[in-house]
């Protein structure tokens, strides 16, 4: 028991810290963290300044000079746009944000959007910190994906556009101001609206209940995965097992959703659950070294 003990408070810093060594440098609103191989990484809330600075212009201002907003949508957005309100989530890391963004901005500006209705956070992808900001402005937001970009009116969201806008970022805003829109993942935004609202009695026969119309909906095997990492960091257990548990339903030949479901039962000191976890994801991929290390430690 003792042992168990250990492997989860081990667990829970993996979720708390980063492994590696970084350097942090303060700026204004957040942080710049260069990581041991020397890559910057931006965290927390900046203005859009911050995109003017190398190394992030490199890729912000091709991308930002080179998008031609649809003026002619533009014309209709302006006015039902200038009270609304805007949450940018991205990663500079991440190459959809690298792209999207720049373009979001452009369009958010051409259409007289005052850069004090939008926060631009940024969050971090190494694995103690897994889409997360330092302010946690994240949290409960269900930030899965990035960029994400959140309308607000008032202070109740009323679409958001994730990862990359289904037709284009201003037809896509459109339709979330007409309420007709519906983003990309649908799988992720449907477990995710669900699961804010019911709690299932039994998950293994609601899973098998809803195994087809997930199904029909997933983008790819790994899309539930993510949304479950975040469930996880947030010590949500019960919605993060059905994230898993629907994903290897789906797909049983996917190792990484066994692997966090190994984590999360040994997470909640059930041993038994976490060796056979691991023990399937060896079976699948015999180098997986994290699944290699948790039962080395399992069966100390």
């Amino acid at each position: 028991m003792r042992v168990l003990f250990i492997i989860v408070v081990m667990l829970l810093q993996v979720y708390a810290c980063n492994r590696k060594q970084h350097t942090i440098i303060t700026k204004t609103k957040g942080t710049e963290i260069i990581t041991e191989e020397g890559t910057k990484i931006l965290l927390g809330k900046h203005n859009s300044h911050i995109f003017l600075q190398p190394p992030y212009n490199s890729w912000y201002l091709p991308n930002y000079n080179n998008y031609q907003p649809d003026t002619v949508t533009l014309q209709t957005l302006a006015p039902q746009l200038a009270a609304k309100r805007f949450e940018i989530f991205l990663g500079s890391w991440c190459g959809d944000s690298q792209r999207e963004v720049p373009r979001m901005l452009k369009v958010l500006a051409a259409a007289g959007v005052k850069e004090s209705q939008v926060q631009i956070v940024f969050v971090d992808n190494r694995a103690g910190a897994y889409k997360k900001s330092p302010g946690n402005e994240q949290q409960y937001k269900n930030i899965h994906r990035v960029p994400n970009l959140i309308v607000y009116n008032q202070q109740e969201e009323i679409g958001r556009i994730i990862e990359t806008p289904v037709i284009s970022i201003e037809k896509d805003l459109q339709q979330i101001l007409q309420q007709h829109y519906t983003p990309n993942y649908r799988a992720a935004q449907q477990l995710i609206g669900f699961l804010e609202k019911e709690k299932p009695v039994n998950s293994s026969e609601w899973i098998a209940a809803n195994y087809q119309h997930y199904k029909n909906l997933m983008r790819y095997q790994g899309e539930l995965v993510s949304i479950g990492r975040i469930w996880m960091g947030e010590l949500q257990y019960e919605k993060a097992t059905i994230a898993f548990k629907l994903t290897v339903t789906l797909y049983p030949l996917y190792s990484p959703a066994y692997y966090y479901l190994a984590e999360l039962s040994a997470m909640q000191h059930d041993k038994e659950a976490a060796i056979g976890y691991c023990n399937k994801v060896l079976q699948l991929d015999p180098g997986h070294k994290p699944a290699t290390d948790l039962l080395a430690g399992l069966k100390k």
